[in-house]
C-alpha cells in the first residue's frame, strides 16, 4: 500500500499527504492523495471504497491531466477490491472528446463535460452529479442530483475521475481561436 509520505504535491493547512480538499455531503471525511510524478491517485473515504488510478509503463507523463496520460492502456483503476476498466477521450477540440468512461462490474459510469469548469457523472446513461475539480484551488465538489441515489462507491468514483482528469472542457470555439493564435503567419 502506498503511504501518505509517497505523495508530493503541496499539503498546506491540510493533513499530510491529503493533496486536495473534498467538499461532498454524501461522503464525509474523505482523502484524496495524488503524485503526478509516480502516476497515482487515491481517494477514500470512511464509508467508502478506495478507488486508486495507477498510470502504468515507462512512457511520457503528459500534460493537460493529473494522472499523467489519456491511454487506456497505461492506466490501471481499481475499486475496493475490484478490477476496473477505464477509457479517456483523447481530449482535444471538441467538449465531446474529454470524457472519461469507466465500466466496473458491469456498471458503467462516464464523466463528461457539461460547461468549461464542471463535467457531469453519469450511472449507466443516467445523470447522478455534477463535479467540478479546482487544480489551482486543489478543491474537489460535487451536487448530487436528488432524482438518482448515489452510492459512496459512485461518490468516489466521480471524484476519482475528476482529479485525474479534470472536469469541463473550453467551448470549440475558444479551442480553435487557442490554435490560430500559435500559426506563424
Amino acid at each position: 500500500m502506498i503511504s501518505p509520505d509517497d505523495f508530493d504535491l503541496p499539503t498546506a493547512g491540510r493533513r499530510r499527504g491529503v493533496c486536495w480538499e473534498l467538499m461532498d455531503d454524501l461522503l464525509g471525511e474523505a482523502a484524496v492523495r495524488a503524485n503526478r510524478r509516480d502516476g497515482v491517485i487515491e481517494i477514500d473515504g470512511v464509508d467508502a471504497p478506495l478507488a486508486r488510478l495507477l498510470r502504468t509503463g515507462d512512457g511520457m507523463v503528459e500534460p493537460g491531466s493529473l494522472i499523467g496520460t489519456r491511454e487506456a492502456g497505461r492506466l490501471a483503476l481499481t475499486v475496493g477490491d475490484r478490477t476496473a476498466e477505464v477509457t479517456p477521450g483523447k481530449g482535444v477540440l471538441i467538449r465531446r472528446s474529454f470524457r472519461v468512461d469507466v465500466r466496473v462490474d458491469g456498471v458503467a459510469y462516464r464523466l463528461a463535460p457539461d460547461s468549461a469548469r464542471t463535467s457531469v457523472l453519469l450511472r449507466d446513461g443516467v445523470r447522478i452529479g455534477r463535479l467540478t475539480a479546482d487544480p489551482d484551488a486543489m478543491v474537489l465538489s460535487a451536487e448530487w442530483f436528488p432524482d438518482a441515489p448515489v452510492s459512496p462507491a459512485d461518490a468516489v468514483i466521480g471524484h476519482l475521475l475528476a482529479v485525474s482528469f479534470g472536469t469541463g472542457a473550453p467551448h470549440p470555439v475558444h479551442l480553435l481561436w487557442d490554435m490560430l493564435l500559435f500559426l506563424p503567419f
